[in-house]
C-alpha cells in the first residue's frame, strides 16, 4: 500500500463532506446510506491507486462534482430520488477522476 499524501488526504475528505451535505439535505435513510458506500468506495479508490498522489486540480475537479450534487438536491426541494442521482454522477465522475491517469496510462 502506498503512503497517502495530504492532497489523497483532502481528496477524502472532500468526498465525506459532499456525501454528507447530500445526506443532511435529503433526510432519507436510503440516501444516508447510499452517501456512506460511495464515500467508502471513493476513499478506497484514491487509497488503492498506483501512482502518485492526486493533483490539486483532481481534488477541484472531485469539489466541483460533489458542490453541484449539493446544490442541484438543495434547489430541488430534497427529494431523495434526485439526491440518489446527485450522488450517482459525484461518484462516478469523482471516480473519474481519480482513475483516469490509469486509464490513459
Amino acid at each position: 500500500m502506498k503512503n497517502l499524501s495530504v492532497v489523497d488526504c483532502i481528496a477524502i475528505a472532500v468526498s465525506w463532506i459532499g456525501v454528507a451535505s447530500i445526506a443532511f439535505l435529503a433526510k432519507d435513510v436510503v440516501v444516508a446510506i447510499i452517501c456512506i458506500a460511495a464515500a467508502y468506495y471513493l476513499a478506497k479508490w484514491i487509497i488503492l491507486r498506483k501512482d502518485s498522489a492526486l493533483s490539486a486540480g483532481d481534488v477541484l475537479a472531485i469539489a466541483m462534482g460533489w458542490g453541484g450534487g449539493i446544490a442541484i438536491t438543495y434547489f430541488v426541494t430534497k427529494n431523495p430520488v434526485v439526491a440518489i442521482i446527485c450522488i450517482a454522477a459525484a461518484y462516478y465522475l469523482a471516480k473519474w477522476t481519480i482513475l483516469k491517469k490509469e486509464v490513459e496510462g
